[in-house]
């Protein structure tokens, strides 16, 4: 009997002994992921002050922009001046040291419409399919109406002519901008609707030839209905 008891008694002792070990195991965890937990919330406490500082340093030392901003549409420099050879970079120079004669502080150059009025890797430019040499009713110039085909082969005209002299138009209003202290920016067309009451698309560029039934270019498309909302001219294409 007494041989009992002993097993008895060293088996509870040994249960007693794992017993503690687990608890000092669990203790032990719960006290490094309190810790973790502290550390992680002191992390981020400081990145936001870290960041509430930034801001107002940031809104401390870019004030709101102030003074002459002129907007230029994407083909105003190109409509109605001669560009002889060699001379685009000049004329473009020239153009922006008017700007800032006038006070101009910042000048916003757009490149788009439906096309770009430079070479682009992904967009149309203005010139891509028109024959500087060809007729007026050439396939390029076929939707345009007549008495606005000089128009538009002054303006598609140089446009090429400064392409032609190897000079980037909005790389070159910037380069100027900034030599006379003028703040340069680029600015998009969105969704642009000129020239859509010409009954073919062949003049719009790649995006504006694209169906939503079918996404490959269709320069024989037409438009299906058009409506001219006051100035502006916009296609409905409630038939695609």
């Amino acid at each position: 009997m007494p041989k009992i008891q002993e097993t008895t008694t060293r088996t509870t002792s040994r249960e007693a002994v794992v017993h503690r070990a687990t608890l000092r195991t669990m203790n032990a965890q719960f006290e490094t992921r309190v810790s973790c937990l502290i550390c992680l919330i002191v992390l981020c406490v400081c990145f936001l002050q870290s960041g509430r500082v930034e801001a107002q340093e940031s809104s401390a030392a870019a004030p709101p922009m102030k003074g002459l901003f002129c907007n230029i549409d994407d083909s105003v420099f190109f409509w109605n001046r001669d560009i002889p050879e060699g001379k685009a970079g000049e004329l473009i120079d020239q153009y922006v040291d008017v700007m800032a004669v006038t006070g101009t502080t910042v000048l916003l150059c757009c490149t788009n419409a439906r096309r770009t009025n430079y070479h682009s890797a992904v967009w149309d430019a203005y010139w891509d399919g028109y024959n500087p040499s060809g007729p007026d009713n050439q396939p390029f110039l076929a939707p345009v109406p007549r008495d606005e085909v000089a128009g538009i082969r002054k303006w598609i005209g140089n446009t090429l002519k400064v392409h032609q002299q190897g000079i980037d138009y909005p790389g070159r209003m910037i380069e100027r901008c900034r030599h006379d202290g003028i703040s340069p920016w680029i600015t998009l067309r969105m969704n642009d609707s000129t020239t859509t009451t010409f009954r073919t698309i062949r003049f719009m560029g790649v995006f504006g030839r694209r169906t939503r039934n079918s996404p490959e270019r269709t320069p024989q498309d037409t438009l299906p209905r058009v409506s001219i909302t006051h100035t502006w001219r916009s296609a409905t294409f409630s038939r695609r």
